[in-house]
């Protein structure tokens, strides 16, 4: 028995020495000097398990060194804007004030691009500047050739200067967004980057005071177990023997932290179609550090696949959509120190990715609570995802940064102080990103985005694509009065009424081709056409017709069999159809991609039938509220003086 006894009391020795040296190394880690944050390696053993939607650090708890520096917090704009600051109801007044009043100023990034930008006179960036916000060390390697390579174009510099700041963005780029050129894929690296280091640094910092948090409550714990076994050895006249080296009248104390939000997902990335969430995921993937372990990688590759078995493509489609086009899709990445990890639930991923359809059909089952705390929100593909529905796309965006209805799960006691005012959306970064801008986008941006830190807008400088005309006919932009968005279709159709329709019931002419480019243009046409013409000389060609009637009309049209084809712009665009053949050309409305105007114009000269009649050329009705695509069309040196000159036509020969 006393040998048994003996072997006890030496295992217990040793129990308590060595939790005593896990204690010291544990205070050692929470008094030590901060090191630099970008220093951040970690032992193998160390993993992060997701439990709800906190981040909690394994049982076996590794040294971890302190994230950041407080040298480096005063330059990192993370820290700054998301950390450092407040945000109040003064704040909130100040915000609303500069909002109303935001003055966009032209600034000099790239001679072939028109570039504004606005700010609140704090935060101001330089974009003649070569320096980057800090990243993680860990993605340093991957991310310091695309630094360099950017630092070589003003345009990228700029782009990722104010992705990196934290500015609201809205890009037209002058090519397609699909092509694989050296340009986009600069661009998405931005993104991905920009995207990435936001999120590490978050990560970091929840599991850091995550850790801390721990330890404190550990040390609680033993003092309180301490305090009893001395009180109880007392009352029995026993010598009180520690088991561990805390200190009984220490103050120990549960630190608070705010560093969380409602949920966990910070990033929002919308996308038109799989594509697309497979180029931006693979770029992901090609940030990350090597040693990082990448889960659910083989099924992504399955539902993403870049080359879908079963669909055949037309050459000339496949330029303008390549890969997996279906639009209806949705995956959540979560984030530790060691996994990346493929279709997570939403309310255990940091970043989603998905279709604005996708996440409207959720809406009824989940509703948009998982948005409630997204710090950056990208729309790539804006113009894309407006032809599909732009409805969808204002519905998500509305519902991004609003207040919870139940709990999920939230640490209330680290919440940041803005959720608890509602203040959540002043601090959400908004970045929208296409090939061309229109008037839903622009009204969509300035509407939703509440962000002080400013804005960025870059479009090209448009030569105009009545350049692009081969054998130029006689082209005349036609003005009509409108005093309100509103009345713009009505006005249009009331111009085909009276001087139209007089030209298309004359015999005379054939060949007459209407172009509607939005949708609602072409519903008020077709309901004109039905009412006041023979329906066997008209034909309509759009998205709902079987593809069969579309081609027998275009090739009736061809042949002069029907004299007048009613032709739908979302129709062109996601089907690329050339028409050939039209003797008269009307465009109900600016065509909102420059190509579409010289693709049906340059159409003209290939004459289709036998019978040469009567031509009135090209007609262009447009309205004061045309103005971004009257600006591709005819050029950005004429189209302000179309809209506010004195004359109502004017005339290309």
């Amino acid at each position: 028995m006393l040998f048994r006894s003996q072997r006890s009391d030496k295992k217990d020795s040793k129990s308590r020495n060595k939790r005593r040296d896990i204690k010291h190394r544990e205070l050692e880690e929470i008094e030590k000097p901060k090191l630099h944050y970008e220093k951040e390696e970690m032992s193998d053993d160390e993993e992060l398990v997701d439990v709800g939607e906190k981040r909690i650090e394994s049982d076996e708890e590794e040294e971890m060194e302190p994230l950041i520096e407080e040298e480096v917090v005063e330059q990192d704009p993370y820290h700054l804007w998301f950390n450092k600051r407040s945000f109040t109801e003064e704040n909130k007044k100040k915000a609303d004030t500069l909002l109303s009043s935001f003055q966009m100023e032209s600034v000099s990034i790239d001679e072939h691009f028109q570039s504004k930008y606005s700010s609140n006179g704090e935060d101001t960036i330089s974009f003649s500047s070569t320096s980057f916000s800090p990243i993680r060390e860990r993605i340093q390697p991957k991310a310091k050739p695309h630094l360099v390579a950017i630092s070589q174009d003003p345009r990228q510099l700029a782009l990722y200067q104010a992705f990196s700041h934290y500015c609201d963005v809205l890009y037209a780029s002058d090519e397609e967004i699909s092509s694989t050129n050296t340009h986009n894929e600069q661009l998405i690296t931005s993104l991905c980057l920009h995207i990435l280091n936001h999120v590490m640094k978050a990560t970091d910092i929840e599991t850091k005071h995550t850790s801390t948090i721990k330890i404190q409550k550990r040390l609680l714990n033993e003092q309180t177990h301490e305090r009893i076994q001395k009180k109880e050895a007392e009352k029995q006249g026993l010598p009180y023997i520690p088991t561990s080296d805390v200190d009984l009248e220490a103050t120990i104390t549960i630190p608070s932290f705010q560093d969380q939000g409602f949920t966990r997902a910070k990033v929002l990335v919308l996308l038109p179609f799989r594509y697309y969430a497979y180029v931006f995921v693979h770029c992901l993937l090609g940030l990350l550090p090597e040693r990082m372990q990448v889960l659910g990688k083989s099924k992504f590759e399955e539902e993403f696949s870049e080359e879908p078995d079963g669909e055949e493509k037309q050459p000339k489609w496949k330029e303008y959509f390549p890969g997996n086009n279906d639009d209806c899709f949705r995956i959540g990445i979560s984030l530790s120190r060691r996994h990346f990890k493929l279709f997570s639930d939403f309310y255990n991923s940091d970043l989603i990715i998905a279709s604005p359809l996708a996440l409207r059909q959720l809406e009824a089952k989940r509703g948009f609570d998982y948005l409630s705390s997204v710090e950056i929100a990208v729309i790539y593909g804006m113009d894309m995802i407006c032809m599909q529905n732009a409805d969808h796309l204002r519905g998500v965006i509305d519902a991004c940064n609003q207040t919870i209805n139940r709990d999920r799960n939230t640490d209330f006691s680290r919440l940041r102080e803005y959720y608890l005012s509602d203040f959540q959306k002043y601090m959400r970064q908004t970045i929208f990103i296409g090939k061309v801008m229109n008037s839903t986008i622009l009204s969509l941006f300035h509407r939703s985005c509440f962000n002080p830190l400013g804005r960025l807008e870059l479009r090209p400088i448009y030569e105009g694509a009545v350049n692009d005309i081969l054998s130029p006919p006689r082209q005349l932009f036609l003005r009509l009065p409108c005093d309100a968005p509103t009345q713009v279709n009505t006005v249009k159709v009331r111009y085909l009424e009276s001087s139209v329709l007089k030209i298309i019931n004359n015999s005379a002419y054939t060949k007459i081709l209407l172009y509607c480019d939005n949708y609602f243009e072409y519903i008020y046409v077709k309901r004109l056409l039905m009412e006041n013409c023979d329906e066997r000389e008209c034909g309509i060609i759009d998205e709902y017709l079987e593809q069969s009637d579309n081609l027998r009309n275009r090739s009736y049209f061809y042949n002069g069999t029907i004299r007048v084809l009613l032709f739908s712009g979302r129709y062109e665009y996601f089907k690329r159809m050339n028409i050939k053949g039209a003797h008269s050309i009307y465009f109900v409305g600016v065509p909102s991609y420059p190509e579409f105007y010289s693709s049906f114009v340059n159409g003209m000269n290939e004459k289709g039938g036998t019978d040469e009649q009567l031509s009135v050329g090209v007609t262009v009705l447009y309205t004061k509220f045309d103005t971004y695509p009257l600006e591709r069309v005819v050029g950005t040196s004429r189209y302000k003086k179309m809209l506010t000159g004195k004359r109502d036509m004017y005339l290309f020969c």
